[in-house]
């Protein structure tokens, strides 16, 4: 059931992201800074995704939103309602997906330390 609502929030998290980026609506000013809200963006995204698909790969995930958001700057490039392709922006989604899928990899990594250093019940 966890599962289930983890891909949910990432298909939301996903079509949201899709929307502010491909629109122009008072929303996407919540936050002024355009570096904020894809470093928020591509932070979130890979966790969702990690929670919710776990046997996803990183190396696999990276290529996914790395992808993602080149495709995004591609379409904002060609956009002719005030939007404009940025290298800078592709750059940032690309450090902030790196540190959310690095620290999913540490807390993947603790997780398993732990699990085999706890000491098992024995049966009597």
């Amino acid at each position: 059931m966890l599962l289930q609502i983890f891909k949910f929030a990432f298909v939301l998290a996903l079509a949201a992201v899709l929307f502010l980026a491909l629109t122009v609506t008072p929303w996407a000013g919540m936050v002024e800074s355009d570096t904020v809200r894809h470093g928020f963006a591509f932070l979130v995204l890979p966790v969702l995704a990690t929670i919710g698909w776990p046997r996803l790969s990183p190396w696999g995930q990276f290529a996914i939103f790395a992808g993602f958001g080149a495709a995004i700057e591609l379409v904002q490039g060609y956009m002719a309602i005030g939007r404009v392709a940025s290298l800078d922006d592709w750059i940032v989604d690309l450090i902030a997906l790196s540190a959310a899928l690095l620290a999913m990899e540490i807390l993947a990594l603790r997780h398993r330390v732990i699990a085999v250093a706890a000491p098992r019940p024995r049966h009597v």
